[in-house]
């Protein structure tokens, strides 16, 4: 009896798990607490049976689908206003609640350690209330994770700026969120997928790379370090098996060793973290990263065109893509310099030729040798300044000055800035981080005055200047602004 009793109960069991199997399940991105995008298709997601057909009803839209035979199936809701909380219901061989759904802004903020930098190490300005009977920003943490090849679903939910955990998510994408939601009253999702020190191109589709020669030249000596990761690998599972197999002969298996670890490889976090959120309905995107390879110099502007377009086709829709151009660090210096960090600089603001993007400029909060400064409040807050604004039309001024062009005056050179605002102005009292050199390419400090809306520089060294460069070295101690207090982006008017 006790025998068939125990046959019984794990044919029980057996029929239970199948069951479950079987009932229809929802991406990870659509559970309790979701926010969608609002004014726009949805698709909803998930697996099922083959052949079992899904309903999804929402906000008094139902739609319906069969699972293919790889079990899979997708419903796209009609677009909807912002509002909620909803609760949304999926029907098949069970019936599933999701609840507090919201409809608003969905955006996806990825990056390395700048924006990895939660809330908790963040410096807080100030606090701002809500009130709001329910939380009217959530985030989905993608968990940091690497795969050579593109995952389906992550192990997450959502979470609400009100919970504890809230502590941990990206500063910058939180108060990023805080001042959308405060701009454009409506909810406001992030989606947070970001790793520190981690790369740009690992954040690009291998579909990508094997379709840009540009992409494959800019990222050559990773591809090698890919290549040298991928035979040890190799070798590693070979181990595995011949260990498995002595296992099976009852012999002592050999120790296979560790398993090789990937630092170098390309894609790995576009696999493990973007591919599974790849098509959910979404404004945009905002990109904080490059402290990890600001050697690339202008190979960056490759990287970044790359990456933009992996992502846009992705989602199959040019969306908005804005980033944060890196703060000064390390010792503070006034006079122009010849290293790395501001050619890089100079990469990603020449990437704003990309259509459809934007850049805020943070070279005023850097904090000397801190490579993740902690005021990210004013970070989020530019960002979400420039969204309103080019996003979602307000044509506030998100930028400080930019270089225009300039003309030598014999002993004097005239420059001319874009992004005027309500005029120049700068901080303190007087103009810092101007540097003028002669046809000899040496840099010293120069004397600069506003005239107008231009800056005249010059200098008692040279009598004849051929070049400015303006806050050209790592920390540059520089003070030009607009009214709006938006800082001058780094520049320079030679091509040396």
């Amino acid at each position: 009896m006790r025998t068939v009793a125990l046959v019984l109960l794990l044919a029980a069991a057996v029929g239970d798990a199948r069951q479950e199997a079987d009932n229809p399940r929802l991406h990870s991105l659509f559970g309790d607490g979701m926010v969608l995008q609002r004014d726009r298709p949805c698709p909803v997601w998930g697996s099922a049976a083959a052949g079992e057909k899904i309903s999804v009803s929402l906000n008094g839209q139902t739609k319906s689908a069969k699972a293919g035979a790889d079990g899979r199936w997708s419903v796209t809701l009609d677009a909807m206003a912002a509002g909620g909380p909803f609760e949304m219901t999926v029907t098949g061989k069970t019936r599933q609640t999701v609840k507090d759904v919201l409809v608003g802004e969905v955006w996806l903020a990825t990056g390395g350690s700048n924006m990895a930098m939660p809330l908790k190490e963040a410096q807080i300005a100030q606090t701002e209330p809500d009130d709001s009977p329910v939380s009217m920003r959530r985030f989905f943490v993608v968990p940091k994770r690497w795969s050579e090849k593109p995952e389906r679903d992550v192990a997450a939910s959502w979470r609400s700026d009100r919970s504890e955990t809230v502590a941990d998510v990206s500063a910058t994408a939180y108060f990023f969120s805080r001042e959308l939601r405060k701009r454009l009253k409506v909810p406001v999702g992030i989606l947070q997928a970001s790793v520190d020190d981690s790369s740009l191109y690992t954040w690009i589709s291998k579909a990508a790379f094997a379709d840009s020669a540009a992409l494959r030249r800019a990222t050559f000596y990773q591809q090698l370090q890919q290549g040298e990761f991928e035979q040890a690998h190799a070798t590693w599972e070979g181990r595995v098996r011949r260990a498995a197999e002595a296992r099976k002969r009852g012999e002592k298996p050999p120790d296979p060793g560790l398993e090789p670890a990937n630092n170098f490889g390309v894609s790995g976090h576009h696999g493990g973290m973007i591919s599974p959120l790849a098509g959910v309905a979404m404004r945009g995107a905002i990109l904080y990263q490059g402290e990890a390879e600001f050697f690339q110099g202008p190979r960056y502007r490759v990287l970044l065109d790359g990456l933009i377009k992996s992502w846009r086709t992705d989602w199959g829709r040019d969306f908005p893509v804005g980033w944060v151009q890196l703060p000064g660090y390390g010792a503070p210096s006034e006079a122009a310099t010849e290293s790395a960090l501001p050619r890089f600089r100079q990469a990603q603001a020449e990437s704003l030729a990309i259509p459809g993007t934007g850049m805020v400029v943070t070279i005023d909060l850097g904090e000397g040798d801190r490579i993740r400064p902690r005021n990210k409040e004013e970070v989020g807050r530019r960002l979400a300044v420039w969204a309103d604004s080019q996003v979602f039309g307000s044509k506030e001024i998100y930028s400080g000055p930019m270089y225009d062009s300039s003309v030598i005056d014999g002993r004097t050179i005239r420059i001319k800035f874009k992004n005027l605002g309500g005029g120049l102005q700068m901080k303190g009292d007087r103009l810092t981080g101007f540097s003028i050199a002669s046809a000899f390419r040496l840099f010293v400090p120069a004397k600069a005055v506003i005239e107008g809306d231009t800056v005249v520089v010059s200098s008692e060294t040279y009598e004849w200047p051929t070049a400015v460069r303006y806050a050209w070295s790592d920390n540059p101690q520089c003070s030009l602004i607009n009214r709006e207090g938006f800082p001058a982006c780094p520049f320079r008017t030679d091509s040396w």
